[in-house]
């Protein structure tokens, strides 16, 4: 019975021995740990590639078979992307591409590639160097075939390949061996088939040695090509660097060119004249002087030999519908309501094969969401001030479908958005997004389909980008549009009351239902063709990021990769979700991240990380590095015994300060009655407008011991009548309708905007404070941070300012990563330990 009793207690002293064995990270171990980035799925689901990365900026890129789990480890490899046949990857690694033909693992390098062409319907891979050497490989081919003096080439949708060479070009059909010639043409670059196979575009030179486009119809060999005297007669040089864009009717095509006028803008040496009235500021008024210069772009009818410049110079946006048939133009110039992020513009409707435009719609937001076309191009549907309106082409009519009373009687006063996520495949219904909820509305508005019910399960839903993804490149002038095929399914993530997220699928037939129900925070990363797998990469507070396979026909799961396994040999993280009422008794959520190795028996110093929500991050996991773009690393933090402390906050238009108060005092109260924590070091951090939330609410308390405000803006009033240094636009819209929720401009509610401006009260502050910027910042100007310093130091109040030079709104230069991650933790380190 001893013996019993003396192997129990040396069985329980090995495992107190081993579970003390595990501690805090050292910071030496910090560079273990790694990120997983560009996760993507080939389109038969049989191969994975991934990159991970760590503080020290030596990528590897893995490729995986996630057949049988081979796994390729390429160190430094970059830019792995698979073809769309599934049949090739390729990569970067230093100054060469390589080339692994994933049938038989075979691999080749090739150096100085200027042009990579796949081709799904011939298995094929053309390699073109930048000395002119194609290199054309075929699936499962030992050995490429070569072809010399080649200058371009490119493969049309019946896997022929056009070869463009000094003799002229040539054509090397899908199943021959040898390429027939075509036409003679002189150094003829950027070539580019149309929708029909039949015509094949390319620049040559004229004999002015000017770019010009020619199209060749390869059934009657016959060619026309846009004419120097055209060319000469519109005073226009035709742009070779922009791509040609075929229309979906034959013998037209979309082209760029630029006039040939030298215009000259308003000499300002002695004075610039900055006009009030004008609807933009000084600096981009003046760039409209040389507008007339600008790229443009033209139609050509290739049987009349035409070509014609598409809409006015005054309508410098143009956007062309998805049958090409039609543009959208509009002169964001001419735009009213300064207060809103998007121009407020007036659209114009011009007709390619009639040549002419009419004026479409008055005041309509140009926000992403506010409108967009169906795929067929019948319908145009947008968002005003009646509803959700629908521009039918075949009658010429706008019809309402959604009025204003059936929005707002589905719309909740926590979330008013209204946005279009696009239109089914088949263009029967677009699918709306109303108060957070998804709707499909058909295009005579008869049926109205709701597909989610926040109101009941107070679940937010998100549409999955990745597996309504168009295959289709868009070019900037065209509208973009999801491809959403409700007969096979709409997919959705949805963040649940936990915190964690769910995918689901509906169906008119299923309506909504659970795919998948994650244990914590995941993202889809890549589907197949088909959307039957998925790779997801899945993690939680406790366990770092794993890439995992989900079939959506069977739901079952594959884990592909761990990442970060030497996280067993430490301590586990601990997360707690407090709830606590917020603005006006709004219940709200914070995260409690506890120190490693908590003990109940003493007190702990905490930090208090703000931003707008933060409780979605519930089951993020953090690692610890001691390079931060930001500069506070949560992980450093809990690892050396500090709680840290992430609110959520609610805020009331008007008067954010009082919100942001309110709810970070609330979450304090919440977090001190949870936890051994000492009130007495208690500190305080944000960035962005987390950094402005910092500096505000000290203004408001003494109760924090330390604060460090990163990018703030600090004076409500000189940031509003300042302009954005990158994009040199005004800021109105961001104080009144935007992040800083102001309401209204400072001359309708002056004291507002001082009672939320941690300059005009500084007096205030007693809390030592960091605060740091990048001297480069376009989104913040880190002159904001310098008003605040200047005051506290003429009020003698305790304050270090840290600015970057050549660093943006988040730090890039490791160096800069490092120095500030640093000194934040100093600076907490000496004010809280």
């Amino acid at each position: 019975m001893n013996k019993i009793f003396i192997l129990l207690g040396l069985l329980l002293a090995v495992l107190i021995s081993n579970a003390q064995s595990k501690g805090k990270i050292p910071a030496q171990d910090f560079h273990l740990w790694v990120k997983l980035n560009d996760e993507k799925l080939a389109s038969n689901g049989k191969w994975m590639s991934f990159r991970i990365s760590n503080s020290t900026g030596k990528d590897t890129l893995l490729l995986l078979n996630t057949t049988n789990n081979q796994l390729h480890k390429i160190p430094n490899g970059k830019n792995g992307n698979f073809s769309l046949d599934a049949n090739w990857f390729t990569y970067n690694s230093n100054d060469e591409l390589i080339v692994i033909d994933l049938n038989n693992n075979s691999k080749r390098s090739f150096n100085n590639i200027k042009k990579t062409a796949f081709c799904e319907k011939s298995e094929r891979v053309a390699l073109l160097t930048k000395d002119s050497i194609l290199h054309l490989h075929a699936k499962n081919q030992t050995n490429p075939k070569v072809f010399l003096n080649i200058l371009d080439v490119a493969f049309n949708n019946k896997g022929d390949l056009a070869l463009s060479s000094s003799k002229g070009i040539e054509l090397l059909k899908k199943a021959e061996t040898n390429p027939i010639f075509l036409t003679k043409s002189e150094k003829a670059t950027k070539l580019r088939w149309d929708y029909s196979n039949q015509n094949l575009f390319y620049f040559e030179k004229t004999k002015k040695q000017k770019s010009t486009l020619v199209s060749f119809n390869v059934n009657t060999k016959k060619s026309e090509k846009i004419r120097e005297n055209i060319l000469d007669s519109l005073e226009i040089e035709m742009l070779s660097s922009r791509p040609v864009l075929t229309a979906t009717e034959v013998n037209r095509s979309f082209v760029f060119a630029k006039s040939k006028a030298n215009l000259q803008p308003t000499d300002d040496s002695l004075v610039e004249v900055w006009e009030s009235l004008s609807p933009l500021q000084y600096q981009s008024q003046k760039e409209l002087e040389t507008s007339s210069g600008n790229p443009k772009m033209y139609t050509w009818d290739l049987k009349n030999n035409v070509l014609k410049k598409m809409v006015s110079d005054s309508l410098l946006r143009t956007f062309i519908l998805p049958n090409r048939k039609y543009v959208l133009a509009y002169n964001p110039i001419v735009r009213g309501q300064l207060q809103y992020a998007n121009p407020v513009v007036d659209y114009y409707l011009y007709d390619i094969k009639k040549e002419s435009y009419e004026l479409f719609l008055k005041s309509q937001s140009t926000a992403v969401g506010k409108l967009m076309p169906s795929p067929n191009s019948r319908y145009i549907g947008y968002f005003n001030h009646l509803g959700w309106n629908q521009y039918d082409f075949d009658s010429k009519k706008h019809n309402l479908i959604l009025n204003e009373k059936f929005i707002v009687d589905n719309t909740y006063p926590e979330n008013e958005n209204l946005s279009c996520y696009g239109w089914t495949n088949d263009s029967k219904y677009c699918v709306l997004n109303i108060s957070s909820n998804f709707w499909l509305i058909s295009h005579d508005g008869k049926e109205k389909i709701k597909i989610t019910n926040t109101n009941k399960t107070l679940i937010n839903f998100r549409l999955v980008n990745e597996m309504h993804k168009n295959k289709k490149q868009f070019l900037n002038e065209e509208i973009a549009y999801k491809s959403i095929d409700h007969n096979k399914g709409i997919y959705l993530t949805a963040y649940n009351l936990d915190k964690t997220m769910s995918l689901y699928k509906w169906t008119k037939k299923k309506e909504l239902q659970l795919i998948y129900k994650s244990n914590g925070k995941m993202a889809i990363c890549s589907t197949d063709e088909q959307n039957k797998n998925i790779l997801i990469k899945e993690e939680t507070e406790q366990k770092p990021p794993v890439l995992i396979q989900l079939n959506t026909e069977t739901k079952k799961i594959k884990i592909l990769y761990k990442s970060n396994l030497q996280y067993t040999k430490y301590d586990t993280p601990k997360v707690e979700l407090l709830s606590y009422k917020g603005t006006n008794g709004k219940s709200l959520n914070a995260l409690l991240h506890y120190p490693m190795r908590y003990d109940n028996t003493k007190k702990y110093p905490m930090i208090v990380y703000i931003y707008e929500t933060l409780s979605q991050n519930r089951y993020e996991y953090n690692f610890p590095t001691n390079y931060h773009a930001t500069g506070f690393p949560l992980a450093n933090y809990t690892n050396d015994e500090y709680f840290v402390l992430q609110p959520d906050i609610k805020y009331n238009i008007g008067d954010p300060g009082e919100s942001i108060l309110n709810c970070v005092m609330k979450s304090v109260e919440s977090a001190l009655e949870t936890a051994n924590i000492d009130f007495k070091r208690v500190g305080i951090i944000g960035h962005s407008y987390g950094g402005h939330e910092t500096s505000l609410l000290i203004t408001k308390t003494p109760f924090f011991a330390a604060a460090v405000a990163g990018a703030a803006s600090t004076n409500m009033i000189s940031d509003y009548l300042s302009l954005n240094e990158v994009t040199n636009e005004v800021k109105f819209w961001k104080f009144e309708m935007h992040q800083y929720r102001m309401g209204s401009n400072p001359f309708n509610n002056l004291e507002s905007y001082i009672n939320n401006s941690p300059v005009m009260n500084a007096q205030k502050i007693t809390t030592p404070l960091l605060s740091w910027s990048g001297k480069e910042d376009g989104t913040v100007d880190f002159r904001q941070s310098v008003e605040l310093h200047l005051a506290l130091k003429r009020l003698e109040k305790k304050n270090t300012l840290l600015v970057y030079p050549n660093e943006g709104h988040i730090l890039s230069n490791p160096k800069a990563q490092y120095d500030l991650t640093q000194k934040i933790k100093s600076w907490f380190d000496y004010y809280l330990k």
